[in-house]
């Protein structure tokens, strides 16, 4: 998504924050984390912070089960040197190596994103540099990294987080990362699938409100309703236009196995969020939009 087109879909926040108060939290604060459901556009607010025209390289990651302290910071390897004797040298992580770039570069801005953030072992990943997210730390490694003893995080370098706030493993987030990031929740933008994203003469935002208002009702659990990206269709010109067969198919496909995901597969809770013909997942585009109007065209 160019900047153009993140600028125009943000131009609606809804509830949320602007873009501006997003920025300014983070240049004030130095780091955040977005949170929200899935769907609720944390992505494409990392794409504006990306391309605001702040920073002069943006560098990202993505946690995962498997994520270690060796690729975030740096680790032990085997070579083979001249002499073709097998010696021990050392490699920085990924975050070490942006953080003696931004170091270089201290008349420029550099932006760190970890997606997924409570998706890692997170005092695991950064083990004792945790304490440097207090900015003006240093700590010792616990190892020399290519030469490197200590880590410190330079003023010019900001750091954004993201996280589903659906993903259950996020009760057990670090205190540690909780108590240095702004965090900054995002909520689902009805306002911009009312005024922006076109399906024949529905309402898409009262329609996403009808829905998440059932998931309340249904499932008691405000981390499980939806964001309004499951109702955004590829835009086409200047327009986020549906033609019914797409949406068919992203109802049927996308927004019900969530749904099933969701509910532990209660066919019950499905029928009362979408309706009982819906629930079915019909084919037909005929059939699909008769039950469609009838569930929730008001």
């Amino acid at each position: 998504m160019t900047k153009e087109e993140t600028t125009q879909y943000l131009a609606l926040s809804g509830d949320n924050p602007s873009d501006k108060e997003i920025l300014d939290t983070l240049l004030y604060k130095k780091q955040i984390v977005l949170t929200g459901v899935p769907g609720v556009g944390k992505s494409r607010y990392t794409n504006l912070l990306k391309n605001s025209g702040e920073f002069a390289e943006t560098e990202m990651v993505q946690f995962h089960a498997n994520y270690s302290y060796e690729d975030f910071i740096g680790s032990e390897t085997l070579t083979v040197n001249d002499q073709n004797a097998t010696i021990v040298s050392t490699q920085k992580g990924l975050f070490l190596d942006f953080v003696e770039k931004a170091k270089q570069d201290k008349n420029n801005k550099y932006l760190f994103v970890i997606d997924e953030l409570n998706r890692g072992n997170i005092a695991e990943i950064f083990g004792e540099t945790i304490l440097t997210l207090d900015r003006g730390y240093s700590v010792k490694l616990s190892r020399p990294i290519k030469g490197i003893k200590e880590l410190n995080i330079p003023d010019n370098l900001y750091i954004v987080g993201t996280m589903n706030t659906s993903d259950r493993n996020i009760a057990f987030l670090d205190l540690a990362i909780r108590r240095r990031f702004a965090f900054i929740n995002l909520l689902p933008n009805y306002d911009f699938l009312s005024e922006k994203v076109i399906l024949e003469d529905f309402d898409l935002g009262n329609i996403l409100k009808i829905i998440n208002q059932r998931i309340l009702e249904t499932l008691g659990d405000s981390e499980l309703i939806l964001g309004q990206s499951y109702f955004i269709p590829n835009k086409t010109g200047d327009d986020f236009i549906w033609n019914f067969e797409e949406f068919k198919n992203q109802f049927n496909f996308v927004l019900l196995p969530t749904l099933v995901e969701y509910s532990f597969n209660d066919i019950n809770a499905i029928n009362t969020i979408v309706g009982e013909n819906l629930a079915d997942g019909i084919q037909d585009i005929d059939e699909f939009k008769i039950a469609f109007q009838a569930e929730f065209q008001v």
